[in-house]
C-alpha cells in the first residue's frame, strides 16, 4: 500500500511538474505571440503609410526620380503588406490598429499641401529618415523575436527598406 501511495504521489508529482512546465511554455508561447502581433501590426501601419505616400509621390512628384520612386514604394509596400497579412492569418493573429501619431499627420499635411521641388524635398527627406527609423525598429525585432516565419519576413523585408532609404538618400543628393 505504502508502494502504491509512494508511486501515486510520484505520478500526481510528475504531472503537477509537466502541466507547470506546460503553463510555462503557454505563457512563453503567449507572450511571443504578442510580440510578433505587435510587430506585424507596426510593419502593416508602415506599409499602409508607405502605400499612401508612394501614391502621393506619383501624383505629386515634380522629378520623374521621385514619380518612379514613389511606384516602387507603393508597389513594394504593398506586397510586403500581403506577406504580412497572410503570416497574421496563418497565425491567427489579429493586427492591431496604430493610429497615425502627430508626426505622421504633421508629414502627411506638409505633403499635401506642398507642390513642385518642395514637394520633392519633403518627400525625399521624409523617406531617407523614416526608412532609417524602421530599418533600426526592424532590426531590433529581427534580433528579438522567437516565431521562426515572422523572423523570416522581416528577414526577408530588410534589404527592401535599406533599399529605399538608400534610394532617398541617393535621389535627395541629386535634387
Amino acid at each position: 500500500m505504502r508502494h502504491l501511495i509512494r508511486t501515486n504521489g510520484l505520478a500526481v508529482l510528475a504531472a503537477a511538474l509537466l502541466f507547470g512546465l506546460a503553463g510555462q511554455a503557454q505563457a512563453q508561447t503567449g507572450y511571443d505571440r504578442r510580440m510578433t502581433r505587435d510587430v506585424l501590426s507596426k510593419l502593416h501601419h508602415v506599409n499602409q503609410m508607405e502605400i499612401r505616400l508612394g501614391t502621393l509621390a506619383m501624383a505629386k512628384g515634380q522629378s520623374p526620380e521621385v514619380r518612379s520612386y514613389g511606384r516602387r514604394l507603393r508597389n513594394d509596400h504593398r506586397r510586403n503588406d500581403r506577406q504580412v497579412m497572410r503570416l497574421a492569418d496563418r497565425e491567427g493573429l489579429e493586427l492591431r490598429v496604430i493610429a497615425p501619431d502627430a508626426h505622421e499627420r504633421a508629414l502627411s499635411r506638409r505633403l499635401r499641401n506642398s507642390h513642385g521641388s518642395a514637394f520633392d524635398n519633403e518627400f525625399l527627406n521624409a523617406m531617407a529618415q523614416g526608412h532609417a527609423q524602421v530599418l533600426q525598429e526592424m532590426r531590433e525585432a529581427h534580433r528579438n523575436l522567437r516565431d521562426p516565419e515572422a523572423r523570416r519576413l522581416i528577414g526577408d523585408t530588410l534589404p527592401a527598406l535599406r533599399s529605399h532609404r538608400n534610394m532617398a538618400r541617393e535621389y535627395r543628393s541629386q535634387i
